[in-house]
């Protein structure tokens, strides 16, 4: 049985990270996600792998047999961000459907990139 959905999360490599006005990190990424159901679907992605991490998506409608896509960005408080100067973290998306019936998730993983 094949799953519903299909979905890869894209890291902008033009900038690969980035101190935004109030001294938080961000990162931006691109999520496509292919329905590959008869219904229209309501996807909602998560995040983890750093305490404080905050992802900035709604939820992305596909309708059937179609791939919709949408830019989010992940934004790590300053305090955090402080103690990880440099270095590339992991993180891991979570995509559901939201839609009734459907019960659908996979993870996928990624980077968060803290410039100096």
């Amino acid at each position: 049985m094949r799953s519903p959905f299909q979905f890869d999360v894209i890291k902008d490599r033009g900038a690969l990270g980035r101190v935004v006005d109030d001294g938080q990190v961000e990162n931006v990424y691109r999520l496509q996600v292919m329905n590959r159901t008869e219904r229209p679907q309501a996807y909602r992605v998560t995040a983890s792998g750093l305490p404080g991490l905050v992802l900035d998506a709604l939820p992305l409608r596909v309708a059937p047999t179609d791939v919709g896509s949408v830019v989010f960005s992940l934004r790590l408080p300053p305090q955090t961000a402080q103690a990880l100067h440099g270095q590339s973290v992991p993180v891991v998306f979570e995509i559901r459907s939201t839609e009734a019936g459907e019960a659908a998730m996979q993870r996928e993983k990624s980077t968060f990139f803290v410039p100096r």
